[in-house]
């Protein structure tokens, strides 16, 4: 399944970089997912894939990693039927495709990913550490004057 191990205890974190299962809260236990959000995708065996309709899924699409909620099964043509909470479409995606089903969402921990990662966070970091060792070096620089003055 897409060079990933079987292991039901393999996963990986994701961050979901739209809004498309940001719809409002749902009856399902992967509710709404927000934009930026980290989700914990469980890799399946597209065999014995473990999939119920209102699962929300991972599947891979021109390169890109995609989550959408499971509308239908097909298991006889080996498909899924996935629509985004928010999207008005839906496609249909072979089993192969599909890379995991999401376990786990954490809207906090994405925002403070999104957060280090924007530019303007990295150059606030940046200007900090400049202005702590500039405070750093006059420091010194008073230390080693006032021991030479003491000394002479």
């Amino acid at each position: 399944m897409n060079g990933h191990s079987l292991d039901p205890r393999d996963r990986e974190v994701r961050q979901v970089v739209t809004g498309s299962m940001d719809a409002g809260p749902t009856d399902f236990e992967i509710s709404t997912i927000p934009k930026d959000s980290l989700v914990t995708i469980v890799y399946l065996d597209p065999d014995d894939h473990g999939i119920e309709v209102g699962d929300v899924v991972a599947y891979s699409w021109k390169n890109l990693v995609v989550t959408h909620r499971v509308l239908s099964i097909d298991e006889d043509e080996r498909t899924l039927t996935l629509k985004g909470d928010a999207n008005r479409s839906t496609e249909t995606v072979p089993f192969d495709d599909v890379i995991g089903k999401v376990v786990g969402v954490s809207a906090p921990l994405g925002k403070i990913v999104s957060l280090v990662k924007s530019g303007s966070t990295l150059f606030l970091g940046m200007v900090v550490c400049a202005v702590l060792i500039v405070c750093s070096l006059s420091e010194i620089c008073r230390i080693v004057t006032r021991d030479n003055l003491e000394s002479d």
